[in-house]
């Protein structure tokens, strides 16, 4: 079975509101935006866009890799990866001014130089990962110890790193992959470690709709809290 088929198949069983674009991708710009991605990369790559609605939430889903050549100390060439995996991103009015940015390693946290860390606050997995905000309020608004026990879970259990981006203008999760390959290969055969790979792809779309989707909602009842006003 070919690989686009296998992903529609996978998205079909998600949602009837999802489609598929094997040739299409998120925009660079978007990932930049959501702080994802930060500098401009010499070389920018993308796949296997996944979009519409699930649950009430449009939803925007990719394979993305993007690099730029760099020269080490002793001259030689280097490829400098700033982002190997997939991203999801959700657009909609957040109501938050600054971004908010929560990560699973240090080594992303470093890669991130546009928003200072502030002090941890206390939810019961912060220390697990290492968040950026600028505002108490906002962040509290966005994230709960919910949104945290569901980072830290799927990061337990696939060694995944993460990253978590809301802004202004919607969410962005992204998963990033420790080694550079594609999901589904382009000429698929049928064999225990293609099914695994094809589980992975399904645990990840689902991970990642769910964060936003959750997300969203959660947002939704505070602000209609708000609307109602105290009794």
């Amino acid at each position: 079975m070919h690989s686009n088929a296998i992903i529609v198949n996978i998205i079909k069983h998600i949602s009837a509101g999802l489609q598929f674009d094997s040739q299409s991708h998120l925009k660079l710009k978007e990932l930049q935006q959501a702080l994802i991605i930060s500098g401009h990369p010499q070389n920018f790559e993308g796949k296997n866009l996944i979009y519409g609605e699930t649950g009430g939430t449009q939803i925007k889903i990719s394979e993305i890799t993007c690099s730029s050549r760099i020269k080490d100390e002793m001259g030689m060439q280097l490829h400098q990866h700033y982002f190997n995996g997939m991203a999801g991103i959700s657009n909609y009015d957040t109501g938050i001014k600054d971004n908010i940015l929560i990560c699973s390693d240090d080594e992303l946290a470093q890669s991130i130089s546009s928003i200072s860390r502030d002090a941890p606050v206390s939810h019961g997995h912060e220390k697990e990962f290492i968040i950026f905000y600028s505002k108490k309020k906002e962040y509290e608004k966005i994230v709960t110890p919910a949104t945290l026990l569901k980072l830290k879970q799927y990061t337990d259990i696939t060694y995944n790193s993460i990253i978590f981006s809301a802004f202004p203008e919607g969410l962005c999760i992204a998963i990033v992959k420790g080694k550079r390959y594609t999901y589904i290969r382009s000429k698929l055969l049928r064999s225990v470690l293609n099914e695994d790979v094809a589980k992975n792809y399904y645990t990840d779309i689902l991970f990642m709709i769910d964060i936003m989707a959750s997300s969203k909602t959660l947002l939704a009842q505070q602000n209609h809290g708000k609307s109602l006003g105290p009794r």
